[in-house]
């Protein structure tokens, strides 16, 4: 699997150098402290992440959250899940993103708006709370508060339960919570900060619980309102040294101070009208507030008064009355942020940043109080283990993530050496301890360190086991006393061999295949400090170990920590990443629109604010074909405003369907030699002409000012109208206006007849359902980098998630076992599905007609490649009768055969299923299991850098090439369809999405 990350940083065990986590984070530059990136857009399935929030628990885990949007435009609104990444180490290394919170109740795959992550944490219980906010994906419907929780540090949450308040007891306006982390007071009320806007009626406040989270409630808060100077919202709180409560807002404002305060002097129950913080200086955009355990308040923010950039520090020390400046963090583009004290003292700061675009990454940021030039709080020194750089590492099976950045190779086991980072969950201090492995090795007389941990030297707390003089030796040193234990054999004969080191009490056991021996002594802790764990070689990296070693894990009172099969690697070559100029559709119906030309600057828009300025350069927005926007014989009505100044040449204003002469297509254009706009609708029976004129003394209505056009087919009757006027009138029509082309406007399909001046609001309704819109609003009309497929030809997805999908070769369409198919020719023929996340239960299934021969076909392959890398493939193998599926985990390969003769090459169609039920995996044919296989661990990994996709018909080298044809092609995750191909359209045109 290739997955992000970026250049080197240095970790340290006692001070050695170890690689890079690739599930870790990539280093990312700054004016101060350490910092990483730990969400990029357009990757993870997703197209950009946004929103950070960021929490220290009571375990002092971070837990680091986001939304992860699935449109590349970025929008506020669409299909936008809440996610999280948790630290043990203070930010050192982070385990993956998982998913917190998506879709709706029942149906987590359903495209919803999920945000406005809030964290808190109740250290009486332990309990993390995350209140967050939603809304549908398309416009309308309310903004609703919501609360779940967390009872193990962050791995796992609750379902998300409704929060019934709000600050004027509906649901009306805009409501969101935080976004950024809220604080527990010290009689133990929970709260995070939270505004409601009903036009302009702000006010801006709290919810907090009075009772561990039972309940929640909305401060009494006043109307803070004021025309041009107040407008409070993306509330952040801290609590002051005197008990007092600060709220600290963004400013909404076009102009001025950009900051704005309050302060409740009840733990929010009420809180006073917001007013301008003239001494924070930000623009227009959320920020956040920290109290350290000093009294100092600290703040964080981009610090130019215009622009989204420069991401500074401020201070207080006069709770929040005034603002000095800190430490610059960064000098480029950046946007949201959150903080949080770590447990060493160091601060956290998670925000966005980017180089074009504010928020193409969320970083997290790792600084001392001195180095962030703010008074009082603790500079600790150098710490010996840092954050990890860029590297190979093999995947800890456990929820914790203690993944090993290998030095060496991993195949059968772990040849060379490999080191797994300090954490808390590692570190066993005095509790009883099991260490297990398994190694193998030939006949090397040197000592060999199998396992060290914590520590090196003749003093220092340690643990380790290594071969040395024809022995197996253990050691453990706590802090007040230490054991060591040895059994007599070298076992250098090649044979795996199980080792086990087991701590009880004093009491250290070593056993190797059963034999035994123990030792006591063992007393006070064995961890020291923030050392970790090398396997292969002492921490100083002498006493190499010449063979392999595997399926290591840890306990900890019990407890499993670590299990490291060392079967899989996770490489972290970086994903190449395209500009993607895209317009949504706000239809929801995945027909989001192709800037053909790029982004440009918006323009006055007619509905809303922006419009979308069009010329030859820029020459309108296309969607290739979509079931969703193929009307076939029902009724439909495309509708648009436009704008331009008439000169002679023709102007296509809207074009659908297709381009043949003869063939299924709609469009319009204004025609000003004519003096009128010209409508044309042909199905494959025949077609019909409108001719609108122009009754004001402009030509074809190029009279600069906004005009609505109106296309309707209504049985065989077509009319074309503009401003609501009377319509241009044909009849007669009927058949289908299916063609292999979606709906472009601006311009004919081949480019010419390009319109000079603006367009807005574009609207398809088909059967009174809508099923098209682009609004050009400049947040749903962007232009930002990410993973997507190839551009090319491409067919359509018409599941809720958009993914489309590259047709490469020159793919076509045959007769289909539903409708059409994608015939594939053997040679180079190939779908590029993206990327998809499938960490649990799955299903991939698919028809098949091929005529089998002699050679492997491969049907379907995921992710990685090579005998290690997490992957999933499935091939036709004829010469040996047989469909072959083949899935790796990180827990390691489970394989799974259907048998037939010739592979079911017989030149029928076949329903061809691979599915995943928990720990069962499964290979179905026409309805029938064929075989079964036991499967462990994760497909693929949540770390937000992954971006292999699934190909269709080849390997991703180009060999082993299918002729054949499939068909109704799906992919389901936790039952719920995420994609389907039916293939009935190869489009010439790249989607945007995709």
């Amino acid at each position: 699997m290739s997955r992000l990350l970026t250049s080197a940083l240095v970790l340290a065990l006692i001070a050695i150098p170890v690689p890079a986590s690739a599930s870790g984070v990539g280093a990312s530059p700054s004016s101060i402290g350490v910092e990483h990136v730990l969400f990029k857009g357009g990757t993870g399935g997703y197209g950009c992440y946004r929103i950070p929030a960021l929490v220290r628990t009571a375990d002092d885990s971070l837990l680091a959250f986001a939304e992860a949007r699935e449109p590349p435009s970025c929008a506020d609104r669409g299909d936008i899940d809440v996610v999280v990444r948790r630290s043990t180490n203070d930010g050192r290394t982070w385990g993956p993103a998982r998913v917190v919170l998506s879709g709706v109740p029942g149906d987590p795959e359903k495209p919803f708006t999920r945000g406005n992550p809030a964290p808190v944490v109740d250290r009486t219980t332990g309990r993390v709370f995350l209140l967050s906010t939603s809304n549908e994906a398309v416009p309308g419907g309310a903004r609703l508060p919501w609360v779940q929780h967390s009872d193990d540090d962050g791995l796992s949450w609750s379902q998300a339960r409704q929060v019934p308040a709000s600050f004027d007891g509906t649901t009306r306006g805009w409501f969101a919570t935080g976004p950024s982390h809220g604080v527990q007071l010290r009689d133990g009320r929970l709260v995070v900060g939270a505004h409601q806007a009903v036009g302009d009626v702000v006010r801006a406040g709290v919810l907090y619980s009075p009772d561990h989270g039972e309940t929640w409630h909305a401060s009494e808060a006043p109307d803070s309102f004021v025309a041009d100077r107040v407008r409070p919202g993306e509330v952040s709180v801290a609590e002051l040294p005197n008990g007092d409560l600060y709220l600290a807002a963004r400013n909404e404002i076009a102009t001025g101070h950009h900051r704005a305060g309050a302060v409740s002097t009840d733990g929010g129950t009420t809180a006073t009208a917001f007013t301008a913080v003239p001494s924070l200086v930000t623009p227009n955009v959320q920020g956040a507030v920290l109290a350290l355990g000093s009294g100092v308040l600290l703040f964080s923010g981009p610090s130019d008064p215009e622009d989204r950039e420069l991401m500074r520090l401020r201070y207080s020390t006069d709770d929040g009355a005034t603002w000095a400046p800190g430490a610059l963090v960064n000098t480029g583009r950046a946007g949201y942020s959150d903080l949080a004290e770590l447990a060493t003292g160091e601060i956290g700061l998670l925000y966005e940043g980017g180089r074009d675009f504010s928020a193409d990454e969320i970083r997290f940021n790792r600084f001392t109080t001195r180095q962030g030039q703010v008074p009082g709080g603790t500079s600790p020194g150098p710490s010996a283990e840092a954050t990890p750089a860029a590297g190979p590492t093999s995947p800890d099976t456990t929820p914790h993530a203690n993944d090993a950045h290998v030095r060496g190779s991993v195949g059968a086991g772990l040849t060379g050496q490999a080191d797994v980072p300090w954490s808390r969950s590692l570190d066993v201090g005095e509790e009883d301890f099991g260490v297990e492995l398994s190694f193998r090795h030939s006949g090397s007389t040197a000592n060999q360190a199998l396992f060290w941990a914590y520590g090196q030297g003749s003093t220092a707390p340690q643990v380790w086991v290594r071969l040395q003089q024809g022995q197996v030796v253990a050691w453990a040193r706590g802090a007040r006393g230490a054991a060591n234990v040895a059994l007599d054999g070298a076992y250098a004969d090649g044979a795996r061999h199980r080792l086990t080191l087991t701590r009880a009490g004093d009491r250290l056991t070593l056993a190797v295949d059963g034999a035994s021996a123990t030792a006591t002594g063992v007393a006070g802790p064995v961890t020291g400090g923030r050392t970790g764990i090398r396997l292969g070689a002492r921490l100083d990296g002498a006493d190499p170990f010449s063979g392999t070693i595997e399926d290591v894990v840890l306990r900890k009172a019990g407890v499993t920590v670590l299990d490291l099969p060392f079967a899989t690697v996770d490489g972290a070559a970086a994903p190449t990443r395209t500009r993607s100029p895209i317009t949504d559709d706000l239809s929801g119906h995945c027909s989001d629109g192709s800037l053909l030309g790029g982004l440009r600057d918006a323009v006055a828009g007619r509905i809303g604010s922006d419009a979308l300025a069009v010329n030859d350069s820029y020459p309108g927005v296309e969607v290739p074909h979509t079931p969703a926007i193929d009307a076939g014989t029902r009724d439909f009505a495309f509708s648009l405003w436009f704008r331009y100044q008439a000169g002679t040449a023709n102007h296509a204003l809207l074009w659908a369907n297709g381009m043949t002469s003869g063939g299924p297509s709609a469009w319009v254009r204004a025609q000003p030699g004519q003096d009128r706009l010209h409508g044309w609708v042909e199905t494959d029976a025949g077609h019909v002409a409108v001719a609108l004129d122009d009754p004001s003394s402009a030509r074809a209505f190029g009279d600069g000012a906004w005009h609505e056009l109106v296309l309707r087919r209504v049985g065989d009757r077509v009319e074309l109208a503009v401003d609501g006027g009377a319509p241009a009138v044909a009849t007669g029509l009927t058949g289908s206006v299916s063609g292999d082309l979606g709906v472009r406007v601006g311009s004919k399909p081949d480019g010419s007849d390009v319109l000079t001046g603006e367009l807005d609001d574009v609207r398809l309704t088909i059967a009174g359902e809508q099923v098209l819109r682009w609004g050009f609003e400049s947040q749903n009309t962007q232009a930002h980098d990410v993973v997507r497929t190839p551009l090319g030809p491409a067919t359509a997805d018409t599941s809720a998630h958009c993914h489309h999908s590259a047709v490469r070769g020159g793919a076509a369409t045959t007769a289909g076992a539903v409708g059409r198919a994608l015939a594939f020719d053997g040679v180079d023929d190939s779908v590029l599905v993206p990327y998809q996340p499938l960490p649990g239960d799955f299903s991939i299934d698919f028809r098949v007609r091929y005529a089998a021969g002699g050679a492997d076909q491969v049907l379907v392959w995921a992710y990685g490649v090579g005998s290690t890398e997490r992957a999933l493939w499935l091939r036709a193998q004829p010469g040996r009768d047989r469909l072959y599926a083949w899935v790796q985990t990180d827990a390691g390969a489970a394989a799974v055969a259907a048998p037939d003769a010739d592979a079911f090459g017989d030149g029928r169609w076949h329903h061809v299923e691979l599915r995943r039920a928990g720990d069962t995996l499964e290979l179905l044919v026409d309805g029938t299991v064929r075989g079964s296989a036991e499967v462990r661990g994760t497909l693929t990994h949540g770390d937000a850098f992954a971006v292999d996709g699934i190909q269709l018909g080849m390997r991703p080298n180009g060999v082993e090439q299918f002729k054949g044809a499939l068909d109704e092609f799906r992919v389901r995750r936790g039952g719920a369809t995420i994609t389907h191909l039916p293939f009935e359209v190869v489009s010439r045109t790249p989607f945007a999405r995709g």
